[in-house]
């Protein structure tokens, strides 16, 4: 049986990637506006038996230093930029991987699709997140926003693959 975690368990676990993979600190907090600026969402599902989809949504102006702390790379060079969106996917895909353990156990093989990162507005993004039971917003050192959040997908909807 599947195990949802909670918008804190959600939060912690971000939080924890964000520090090991990409160098950036972040903390659990209230929703704030978005800042200017284009957002980079990456979605995908995981599945077993139950299937969840997940988002991780950043700032595009945070995607070329996760790139950059990821790569090795200085933030404002092309090539962090240039692998901004890859970067955001990569870092859902990390976190597919830990909530499948988190949600399924240890000893479960389960499926995780492949990230499709997109870029939205803040509103599209708000309207979606908003509709999402398990939801987390965090804040960075540099006062950014970070979103994540886990949804089950009903069995007749057919979900995202």
């Amino acid at each position: 049986m599947p195990n949802t975690p909670t918008r804190e368990r959600l939060g912690s676990l971000v939080a924890e990637l964000l520090v090991s993979a990409a160098f950036v600190f972040a903390e659990i907090a209230e929703e704030k506006p978005w800042a200017a600026g284009g957002l980079l969402n990456a979605r995908l599902t995981l599945t077993h038996g139950a299937e969840f989809e997940l988002a991780l949504c950043v700032p595009g102006g945070l995607a070329p230093e996760l790139a950059a702390n990821l790569l090795a790379l200085e933030p404002d060079s092309a090539e962090a930029k240039a692998n901004a969106s890859d970067a955001v996917g990569e870092l859902a895909n990390m976190l597919a991987g830990i909530l499948a353990v988190e949600i399924f156990g240890r000893d479960v093989v389960c499926k995780i699709g492949v990230p499709r990162v997109a870029c939205e507005t803040a509103a599209d993004h708000d309207s979606h997140f908003g509709r999402v039971s398990c939801r987390v917003s965090l804040q960075t050192e540099e006062g950014y926003r970070v979103d994540a959040a886990l949804a089950g997908i009903p069995p007749e909807s057919g979900g995202a693959s």
